[in-house]
């Protein structure tokens, strides 16, 4: 019977949104001594916790309680508390939305699964990562029995992509996963990537069968609790007759949407296509002097194509002359690499005009669509002539 005082007391913290800990106090310490307890005894009430509820028998008086604990006397004073169960509302109708998505009861019956929550007034046990909902059908605490009604999110297939994001021109994969009572049907072309541009969602071309074939035309069935792995290969593809024209696709925000029977579309969470670049910046040496000409190598690997990217160098300033290099140009997938020149200010002990002489930060910086997508630097030190 403690177990049954045990999972209540955790059911109903948990409906009120909060939780369950037990603390455990042994000893009790000072700065300078230990002092072990016998059972029973005490010096305040914390010291009574683990004895009390190992001790005190409360089930012949109350269905639902907790114990209470004191510390009178040096001696461990423990009391049954009748508590009234919390009430478990369910949703009503046949459809209930829940963080954005739309989830639809069935006639299944099973034992609650996955986080127990609380929406507003309503408890649900929340499994939506797995497409699911449940909602109470018979909750006995004293008997450990939680029966639950299972709800399926609309339209009854979900896209479960593997990754949040993917480097540019690396495959992507994502499952089909048939949550519904029924079977369902996939329709050609099976599955369309689409990307957000400028607000809105634009398919991204794709080939789903060898150039100058014919394509599936039937559909993909999927019996309840079944699922298909779809691996994409994250380039952009068409046919010019019968020659596949292939190219990487851009950085962006990306989603998965999938054809099925009844003319319902489902789609996947969002998720993100990044560029996959390496940036190396070297300089020739790191001390340089007076009118002294350095030389700077940027060293970039790209794992797709960006067009009108934006390298910039920079990082020497002074009153009246500093850095500023920008080379703007189409990167293709691969390695390239920059050379560029720079002549150090004059500067002498007696006089520095343009730039105080002491060490500088000289850094490479290529930007896409005006965000840093790579950087690289190291520091040099000017000094004057006639050091």
């Amino acid at each position: 019977m403690m177990k049954k005082l045990f999972l209540f007391t955790c059911i109903a913290l948990i409906l009120f949104i909060s939780g369950c800990n037990v603390d455990e106090t042994p000893t009790k310490t000072t700065a300078t001594t230990t002092t072990t307890l016998e059972p029973g005894s005490c010096i305040d009430a914390a010291d009574c916790e683990d004895y009390c509820r190992s001790s005190t028998k409360c089930e012949q008086q109350y269905n639902y309680y907790h114990i209470g604990t004191g510390c009178l006397d040096g001696i461990c004073k423990c009391t049954c508390i009748s508590d009234e169960l919390p009430p478990v509302i369910s949703p009503e109708g046949e459809e209930f939305t829940y963080r954005d998505r739309v989830y639809v009861k069935t006639d299944e019956v099973m034992e609650c699964s996955g986080s127990l929550t609380k929406v507003g007034n309503y408890t649900l046990w929340e499994e939506s990562y797995n497409g699911y909902i449940y909602s109470a059908k018979e909750i006995n605490i004293a008997e450990n029995r939680y029966i639950c009604y299972r709800w399926f999110e609309k339209p009854g297939v979900i896209i479960r992509v593997y990754d949040d994001e993917v480097k540019q021109d690396q495959p992507f994969g994502f499952d089909a996963i048939n949550v519904d009572i029924k079977e369902r049907n996939i329709e050609p072309p099976f599955y369309q990537i689409e990307r957000l541009v400028d607000g809105n969602w634009s398919e991204v071309d794709r080939v789903s069968c060898p150039c100058g074939t014919e394509c599936e035309n039937s559909p993909l069935t999927l019996e309840p609790g079944k699922r298909h792995a779809y691996r994409w290969n994250n380039r952009i593809e068409y046919c010019n007759q019968s020659t596949l024209v292939s190219a990487s696709n851009p950085p962006g925000v990306y989603r998965v949407k999938i054809y099925l029977d009844g003319g319902d579309v489902t789609y996947s969470k969002k998720f993100e296509i990044k560029p996959d670049i390496n940036l190396e910046m070297i300089t020739d040496k790191e001390v340089y002097s007076s009118q002294e000409l350095m030389e700077i190598t940027v060293n970039i690997k790209s794992g797709g194509f960006l067009g009108n990217v934006s390298l910039r160098v920079f990082g020497i300033s002074g009153k009246s002359q500093s850095m500023d290099i920008e080379r703007k140009f189409d990167l293709d997938k691969g390695n390239r690499s920059f050379s560029f020149n720079y002549l150090i200010p004059y500067c002498s002990t007696k006089s520095c005009t343009s730039v105080e002489p002491g060490p500088y930060y000289v850094k490479a910086v290529l930007l896409y669509e005006d965000a840093v997508i790579a950087l690289s630097g190291r520091e040099v030190r000017i000094e004057p002539s006639g050091v």
